[in-house]
């Protein structure tokens, strides 16, 4: 798993991280770099500091809290993120066979569009300036992530992946989990599962 999978933005600065190789990553904003140490420690080295070893847990939850303090201050203007990618809608399934035996089946998707991948108050897709899909967060019905894509599952339409161009499919699951926890607190609920799929309780009073 490359470096990037877990330190997907700077923990320090909230700017972008360039990969450098598997284990090695930069920030392009404070230019702190990070590198792969045994076990689970992470190397952090600066320009101003003496380089250290830290756990990558930390920096996983300074990631994460960041990220859902975006989402709670978000007010509904414009996106909290949006990244190029292509889209893919299940349109069936396929079994699959071993030494003659069914062992299940496999998604059939098929591309449709290259175009920009938006989550907001609603999860949108856009091509050029037209909205090919527009969802709210109550039809999200589960997500899940892949190394290079987001799959979304939506009610009563079926399974759609987004293949991500270049941005981290850890951030979209991140700021999906911040943004539908924060859609069914605002009603009044919480969510206590999301897979299979998200289900939500009322929240106690």
């Amino acid at each position: 798993m490359p470096i990037t999978d877990l330190i997907y933005k700077c923990p320090f600065c909230n700017s972008k991280i360039l990969g450098v190789g598997p284990n090695k990553a930069s920030c392009l904003g404070c230019e702190i770099r990070f590198s792969r140490s045994e076990g689970a420690q992470i190397l952090v080295e600066s320009k101003e500091n003496q380089a250290y070893l830290t756990s990558g847990d930390l920096l996983k939850t300074a990631i994460e809290t960041s990220v859902t303090d975006r989402t709670e201050s978000f007010n509904g203007d414009g996106n909290i993120l949006s990244s190029d990618s292509v889209v893919y809608r299940m349109e069936g399934c396929q079994p699959v066979y071993s030494s003659g035996a069914l062992m299940g089946y496999t998604e059939i998707m098929l591309e449709q569009e290259s175009g920009l991948l938006n989550l907001g108050e609603r999860l949108v897709f856009t091509v050029g300036d037209d909205t090919l899909y527009s969802w709210g967060l109550e039809e999200i019905s589960s997500f899940l992530i892949s190394s290079k894509a987001v799959q979304v599952y939506i009610r009563k339409q079926g399974l759609f992946q987004f293949e991500l161009t270049s941005d981290s499919p850890k951030e979209w699951e991140d700021t999906l989990t911040a943004s539908v926890n924060k859609f069914h607190r605002l009603r009044g609920n919480e969510v206590f599962a999301y897979h299979p799929v998200i289900k939500t309780r009322k929240l106690k009073e």
